[in-house]
C-alpha cells in the first residue's frame, strides 16, 4: 500500500483526539509508521526466529512494473538463516485501510524473497494488527511489560493468519513450515 492510499482512506474517516480537534493526517502517517518500527523492534525479540526490517522493495506494496506487485511487508523472519516469514504490520485506524490490508493478505499469502532460490519453499505473509491507542501508549514509555495487550494482539494475529494460510495449503513443506512457525509464535512470543 502507498502514501496516498493511505492518506485517502485516512481522510475518509474523521479521527477525533481527546479535545475533539480533528487529527491532521500527517500525524497519523507518522504515528503509523513509528508504530511499525516499534512493533518490528519487538518482533526482533522473539526467540527462536530473526526478524530484519523489510528492504525498500520489499515493503512497497504496489505495481513494480509489468504488472508486478510488491511484496507489501514490514519485516521478515528467519530460521535457521533462512527466510522462513514476511510481517505486514499495521495500527492503521481506518476502516478501509484495514480491509485493503486484509484483501492483500487473502490474494497473497506466499511470497518469494529475492533472496530466495527457486526450489526454496515459499514463504507465508501474515499480517500483524495492533491497536492505535495500545501502540501510542507504548512508544511513550517503551516498557512492554505496561502493555501486555501489544505481544497479546502481535501473538494472536500471527497465529490467526498462520491458521488461515494452514488451512489452505496442501504443499506439505508450506505445512511443515507453517507448524514450525506456529510452535515459535505459540509459545515464544
Amino acid at each position: 500500500m502507498n502514501i496516498e492510499s493511505t492518506k485517502k482512506g485516512i481522510e475518509r474517516r474523521l479521527d477525533w483526539n481527546s479535545d475533539h480537534r480533528p487529527v491532521p493526517v500527517s500525524k497519523l502517517i507518522e504515528d503509523g509508521m513509528e508504530g511499525e518500527k516499534a512493533i518490528v523492534k519487538l518482533l526482533q525479540a522473539i526467540p527462536g526466529i530473526k526478524v530484519r526490517p523489510a528492504t525498500k522493495e520489499e515493503d512497497f506494496g504496489g505495481s513494480v512494473g509489468l504488472g508486478r506487485k510488491g511484496l507489501a511487508i514490514d519485516a521478515v523472519g528467519y530460521i535457521e538463516n533462512k527466510p522462513a516469514i514476511g510481517f505486514q504490520v499495521t495500527i492503521a485506524v481506518d476502516h478501509a485501510v484495514r480491509e485493503e490490508k486484509i484483501k492483500e493478505f487473502t490474494d497473497r499469502k506466499f511470497i518469494r524473497l529475492s533472496e530466495m532460490k527457486i526450489s526454496d519453499t515459499a514463504i507465508p505473509r501474515v499480517l500483524v494488527f495492533v491497536s492505535h491507542n495500545e501502540m501510542l501508549a507504548y512508544m511513550k514509555d517503551k516498557d512492554i511489560k505496561k502493555h501486555p495487550n501489544i505481544k497479546r494482539e502481535i501473538q494472536m494475529s500471527i497465529l490467526a493468519c498462520l491458521g488461515n494460510i494452514y488451512s489452505q495449503t496442501k504443499i506439505k513443506t508450506e505445512q511443515d513450515l507453517i507448524m514450525k512457525l506456529m510452535t515459535i509464535f505459540k509459545l515464544k512470543a
